[in-house]
């Protein structure tokens, strides 16, 4: 194939304005879509680094406040925990003190339940043995409550000066009772205004009475005080000591 100069030159420019065209109508437009679609690439992925730092930034603050929670959870388990185990140990103990008391308390009540059925027993011993003892008594009883008078005129007569000075006044003025279990034979009543004027310093009698309660014995009645020689007396003053006994067993 012959090449002439002009058809080189019109090849040339052939391909100029296919370049200008291409170049015009093709390259340029794809160009500017390439870049657009290289800037819109590019926002997305700044906008997707963007959006993976502030989901990082969040994950890191939900983990920090996650950790955060599940301290104040775990303190707050531990602290109700605590709280339980105290308030668990504290009813323990109060149980413990309420079963203790309680025991002495039932222990108490069974001592001073002992205490009061032994008193009681011994009371009604007591009772009963006055009782047999007044009846032994009764059935042995003397012949006459001269010896009983005796006995308590031969106390007074123990007396120091003083109260046997005062006694005297006032059997002078009258102020004097003899009662006995049994009526006094009037050789007894006799002997007896006889030691009664000789203690007053001069004549004295006496008013007489009976009480068969006394089962035996007398009672010399004075404004100041009662003289008693007799079992009834007997029989009491056994019956107190045999409760004071009791109560001091």
């Amino acid at each position: 194939m012959h090449a002439s100069p002009w058809n080189v030159a019109l090849q040339a420019l052939n391909f100029l304005v296919l370049a200008w065209l291409l170049q015009r109508f093709l390259f340029k437009p794809v160009r500017a879509v390439l870049v657009k679609r290289q800037e819109a690439i590019g926002a997305s992925m700044r906008e997707a680094a963007a959006a993976k730092s502030e989901a990082e930034r969040l994950a890191g603050e939900y983990r920090a406040k996650s950790a955060g929670i599940a301290g104040e959870a775990e303190r707050a388990r531990e602290q109700a925990l605590a709280a339980a185990e105290k308030e668990a140990r504290r009813i323990r103990e109060e149980a413990v003190r309420l079963a203790r008391t309680e025991a002495e308390r039932a222990k108490g009540d069974v001592e001073r339940e002992r205490v009061e059925a032994l008193r009681a027993l011994e009371a009604r011993a007591a009772d009963l043995a006055v009782s047999i003892a007044e009846r032994l008594l009764r059935d042995a009883l003397p012949d006459s409550d001269a010896p009983f008078l005796w006995r308590a005129t031969a106390s007074i007569d123990a007396l120091d000066a003083p109260r046997r000075a005062a006694l005297a006044r006032q059997i002078a003025s009258g102020g004097i009772e003899a009662v006995s279990a049994r009526p006094l034979e009037a050789a007894t009543r006799e002997r007896f205004e006889t030691w009664l004027s000789a203690l007053a310093g001069g004549p004295a009698r006496a008013a007489y009475g009976v009480d068969a309660s006394l089962i035996a014995g007398v009672e010399l009645r004075l404004p100041t005080g009662v003289w008693r020689a007799n079992w009834r007396a007997s029989i009491e003053r056994i019956r107190a000591e045999l409760g004071d006994r009791a109560a001091a067993a």
